[in-house]
């Protein structure tokens, strides 16, 4: 197995990255790969967990699974955005992260109030492409060391 550490500029452990996935299998891959940059990620797995943190915290990017239990993705995000508005909070980026890309899911993802939508699963670069676009000041980077 490869050791990665992560090589940052900034104090990582003040980044917050909320990953709301039902699926284990895919939450143990996205804290894997958020590990790697020394980012312990916050983890959400329904609709009820992701509004109740975001309610009383803020974070700095949201990756989001589109398919989930009870409510979905978008409507997750639907929310999110209403609660940003009502409270005049800054706008989080959310990123869908979803294994069924199908032809009209970016522009679903953009209509919902998401920023972007990858496929699945979540990677080291993919990780990167995201920090590098969203959270650039943050010069998040993983190397092997």
């Amino acid at each position: 197995m490869s050791d990665f550490s992560a090589t940052n500029t900034q104090d990582t452990s003040k980044v917050r990255v909320m990953v709301v996935e039902d699926t284990e299998s895919h939450m143990l891959l996205a804290h894997a790969a958020l590990e790697r940059f020394g980012i312990t990620p916050i983890a959400a797995v329904n609709y009820n967990e992701a509004i109740e943190y975001i309610t009383h915290n803020s974070c700095d990017l949201i990756l989001m699974d589109l398919q989930l239990p009870a409510k979905s993705g978008y409507e997750i995000t639907y929310e999110i955005r209403r609660l940003e508005h009502e409270g005049q909070k800054p706008r989080t980026p959310i990123v869908a992260v979803t294994a069924f890309m199908l032809d009209d899911a970016a522009e679903r993802c953009r209509n919902a109030g998401m920023d972007d939508c990858v496929s699945k699963p979540l990677s080291i670069p993919l990780c990167q492409q995201i920090f590098d676009k969203y959270l650039p000041e943050a010069n998040l980077k993983a190397q092997l060391g």
